[in-house]
């Protein structure tokens, strides 16, 4: 892969990631339209999700150490409500989809 393919595929990662569709599917299918061998890209497919999580980081940056400073508020709630049908989903149907 040279520098250009990772820009591109840094882009499409950067652009896919919180839209309802599979960021890495599309990371994949791209590796594979670009002729890119992908059996030697996982360090790379982890690394642009890595930035991603950098970028959320440092977006959300005050509302993480609200939550951190004051655990009890309205926010985790929330969270915590919105976690709970996927851990449903996970006890229900967890062996199935693994």
């Amino acid at each position: 892969m040279n520098i250009l393919q990772g820009i591109i595929l840094g882009i499409l990662q950067g652009l896919t990631e919180f839209l309802p569709v599979s960021s890495s599917g599309h990371l994949v299918l791209f590796q594979n339209i670009m002729g890119i061998d992908s059996g030697n890209m996982l360090f790379f497919n982890v690394m642009v999700h890595v930035g991603t999580l950098v970028a959320i980081f440092v977006v959300f940056w005050k509302d993480i150490v609200s939550l951190l400073r004051h655990p009890v508020q309205k926010l985790m709630g929330l969270l915590i409500v919105a976690t709970i049908p996927a851990v449903i989903a996970e006890l229900l149907i967890g062996d199935f989809i693994e």
